[in-house]
Parts: structure tokens; C-alpha cells; sequence
């Protein structure tokens, strides 16, 4: 027997947990079912964001994605600026990168050209 329900696209899920993820993942803390599917859409949300691939079907661990991705913290040391600088150009959209509650995260790739971009400022 074939599952011939519609799947929801990566685009779709990335749109539910921009607009609805966290304030979800808050309130179905105790649900375990509901919070693992919440964390499953978390990460194909962000697999999704990382490479705008929309056919995304295989996700990284959690662990490998955060392995991948630098806090701004990690940024400013770096490039030599403060957290605020980087905060900053992540707000702006001068750095791409992705929010998570309070904190962004950036992908290593998005740190290089936002490096040249700083020393070419300099």
C-alpha cells in the first residue's frame, strides 16, 4: 500500500517554524511525539534555509549541523570586530545567516565573504 497523502515541501515547514517554531516547541515541551516532530521540521526548516535547496531529503544530525554553523561570537573573534558588529550585519542582511531564538548562526561560507566584504571596507 503506497502513502498517496500530499508531503509537505522544505519551503512549507521552513515558513511554519519562521513564523510558528518556537513559540510550538514552547508550548508542547511535554508532548514528546509533538516535540519530535517539531525538532523534525526544525531541521528540515534549516537544512532547508542552509542550502535553499527545495528537494532537500536528507537531513544532517543535529550535531553535524551545529558542528557546521558559527555563533556570532566565533564570527567577530575571527574578523577581528565585536558581536555586535556581526549581530548587526546578520540584522541588516549583510551576512546571511540564521536566527534561532536570540541567537544567529551562520554557515562558514557566509563568515569568508562577509570577511571580504570587511577587509575591503578597511
Amino acid at each position: 500500500m503506497t502513502d498517496d497523502r500530499p508531503g509537505l515541501s522544505p519551503r512549507v515547514l521552513a515558513a511554519v517554524d519562521r513564523f510558528a517554531g518556537e513559540r510550538l516547541r514552547r508550548a508542547y515541551v511535554h508532548d514528546p511525539e509533538i516535540s519530535a516532530g517539531l525538532r523534525v521540521i526544525e531541521r528540515v526548516a534549516l537544512a532547508y534555509r542552509l542550502s535553499g535547496d527545495a528537494n532537500v531529503t536528507e537531513l544532517a544530525s543535529p550535531v553535524d549541523l551545529a558542528a557546521s554553523l558559527l555563533t556570532t561570537d566565533e564570527v567577530a573573534g575571527l574578523l577581528g570586530v565585536k558581536p555586535g558588529a556581526v549581530r548587526r550585519a546578520c540584522r541588516e542582511k549583510r551576512l546571511t545567516a540564521t536566527k534561532r531564538g536570540r541567537e544567529w548562526f551562520i554557515t562558514p561560507d557566509a563568515a569568508a565573504a562577509y570577511a571580504v566584504e570587511v577587509r575591503h571596507r578597511r
